[in-house]
């Protein structure tokens, strides 16, 4: 899964599919993402969509603007801050 956050100073607290489960979307690493509750939310407000291109997810507004999130990068195991040391 992707660790994306949609909006600037999220913590990441859900895991999502991209492609909505609901909808028939697969639960498979591809189809995930990392997102904080309020970018959560918003995803399944009407006139929102969320597509990917490799690890980049593209956020389109009910306005038509889009936005672009790439994941951070990863940290090696040994570095501070890294949940699983």
């Amino acid at each position: 899964m992707s660790r994306v956050a949609a909006m600037e100073d999220c913590r990441i607290r859900d895991n999502d599919h991209i492609d909505a489960f609901i909808n028939g979307g697969p639960t498979v690493v591809a189809n995930g993402q990392g997102l904080c509750k309020r970018s959560h939310t918003i995803k399944s407000q009407p006139g929102w969509t969320v597509t990917t291109h490799g690890k980049t997810a593209m956020w389109t507004t009910p306005t038509g603007h889009t936005y672009h999130s790439n994941p951070p990068p990863l940290l090696p195991r040994d570095a501070p801050g890294h949940q699983r040391r």
